[in-house]
């Protein structure tokens, strides 16, 4: 390491110029030495500077002695914010250098702007409990930590600094009253989202879009019209960084199908757009504004949802609803754009958008019961209540088989749902096991389906049996027989 002494300071060294081995072959360790080496000398060459000037003004005043304690690293919190801002701040938005600036004036507000070497433990202490003193939650406290805590952090270590951060090990008591997010239930969601289709405005459409994707509401109001993509066979939307938001994490960034209520959402937001904005009410000047947004839906829902629930709730009952039909966890945190727990679940591009809409149909509401009857359906059912009329044979015919059914099945030890009607659930609770059953029967030439949570209530997994009047009594005893069998074998009945 070389550098020239300046003029001013030549007396206070042997040489015009400091010459000194930096000890390693590195280039790269060599110059982060220089750097720290070169910001030592300035800092110690502006408090010589200080010190004559004082020494200078000290002779003109009548106090015969004045000495200034220049020890310190040279930099304070304010100097730290701004370090940290400059370094990693140039491509974040306006909510980055917001927040770093109001944390660092929260703490000088509490502990003053000194010097980073003249904080201590009891500084951060201090803060903390000026914090929690304002009605502040300990959650809330924490990220106020976290932020200035990587502030201070970056500042010690860039210029390796000898200083503690006194906002790194305070000590934080434990959350007593955590308010616990409260979900929708199933039934409170198709009512909301029917009460979407009967409102059909802009309020109501990012509403029936955030209940069908699980997306968070500044995801949803900071879209873009060209992120919605519903002329391919998997209508989709992507999730994705712009001008008007940032995302929460990388894993924030995501496509999610869209399906049911979201896709009638999305497609209605789409045509009624002026803007390049998908909800311009809540994107205005280029920033979205959840937060107006999260006031005027949970005003909205306040008359319509549960008490706990709100606009976010509906992010938590999507969970709640894919667990329901035992979809895997990395799915579920790909849909929803959670972090995911292990390095190996972030290998890869993710699942193929067919896997993850294949999930989201399963939990659907129009792809339960709710949607439509095709014409060709209606005209069959039409026809079969002309032949009804005509003919009371069949009809007699249904119902013989369906008692005959129905006895064997009950005699047999199986708890039986309904009564005298020809679709006859046989109730096993479990969905594995109805899944399980229904294999085995079919791969003794019967067939049956196995019905589970959401198409049947939660805990009341079942094997619905159709009768019908073309059946002979042979072969309703030959389906006995099966039933009788896989029962025993899975230990259904005894």
């Amino acid at each position: 390491y070389s550098r020239r002494v300046p003029l001013d300071m030549r007396d206070q060294y042997n040489s015009k110029r400091i010459v000194v081995s930096l000890r390693t072959r590195s280039r790269r360790a060599a110059l982060r030495s220089s750097q720290q080496i070169s910001i030592q000398l300035e800092n110690h060459w502006s408090a010589i500077r200080v010190q004559q000037i004082t020494n200078n003004l000290a002779k003109q005043t009548k106090t015969k002695h004045l000495s200034i304690d220049f020890e310190g690293c040279g930099f304070d919190l304010i100097d730290a914010r701004d370090n940290y801002l400059r370094l990693k701040g140039h491509e974040k938005d306006s909510i980055f250098h917001r927040i770093a600036e109001r944390n660092v004036e929260y703490a000088s507000d509490v502990i003053g702007n000194k010097d980073l070497s003249e904080y201590t433990s009891t500084d951060g202490a201090t803060f903390r409990d000026a914090l929690l003193g304002r009605g502040l939650t300990v959650s809330s406290v924490k990220r106020i930590f976290s932020s200035v805590r990587s502030i201070v952090n970056l500042m010690i270590k860039e210029h390796g600094l000898v200083a503690i951060n006194p906002f790194a090990g305070t000590y934080m008591p434990e959350e007593t009253a955590t308010k616990k997010r409260t979900p929708f239930p199933l039934d409170s969601i198709h009512r909301i989202q029917t009460l979407c289709r009967q409102y059909d405005d802009d309020l109501r459409w990012l509403v029936a879009l955030i209940s069908d994707t699980g997306m968070r509401l500044g995801e949803a109001c900071g879209l873009k019209v060209a992120d919605i993509i519903t002329n391919t066979e998997i209508p989709c939307v992507h999730i994705r960084p712009n001008e008007s938001r940032r995302l929460k994490t990388k894993s924030s960034e995501r496509t999610i199908p869209l399906t049911g209520e979201s896709l009638w959402a999305a497609k209605q937001a789409v045509k009624s757009s002026t803007t390049a904005y998908l909800f311009p009410r809540y994107t205005k000047q280029g920033k979205a504004n959840a937060n107006s947004a999260s006031a005027a839906l949970n005003k909205w829902l306040k008359g319509h949802a549960p008490t706990g629930c709100v606009i976010h709730s509906f992010r938590h009952s999507m969970r709640d609803r894919l667990r329901a039909v035992e979809c895997a966890k990395d799915i579920v945190d790909e849909i929803g754009g959670w972090s995911t727990s292990s390095i190996g679940e972030s290998y890869g591009n993710g699942y193929p958008i067919a896997v993850l809409h294949k999930w989201l149909r399963q939990r659907s509401r129009p792809y339960l019961f709710s949607n439509a009857l095709a014409p060709p359906i209606c005209a069959a059912t039409l026809a079969a209540l002309d032949i009804v009329k005509q003919d009371q044979a069949l009809r007699l015919r249904l119902i013989n088989n369906t008692q005959r059914l129905r006895n064997g099945l009950a005699n047999a030890g199986f708890e039986l749902l309904g009564k005298d009607h020809a679709i006859v659930p046989i109730l096993l609770a479990d969905a594995q096991l109805a899944s399980q059953f229904a294999q085995q029967m079919q791969g003794l030439g019967i067939h049956v389906v196995s019905f589970s949570f959401p198409v049947v209530p939660q805990g009341q997994a079942r094997i619905r049996t159709q009768m019908s009047a073309a059946l002979s009594d042979q072969q309703i005893d030959l389906a006995l027989e099966a039933f009788i069998a896989v029962g025993r074998d899975l230990g259904v009945i005894v």
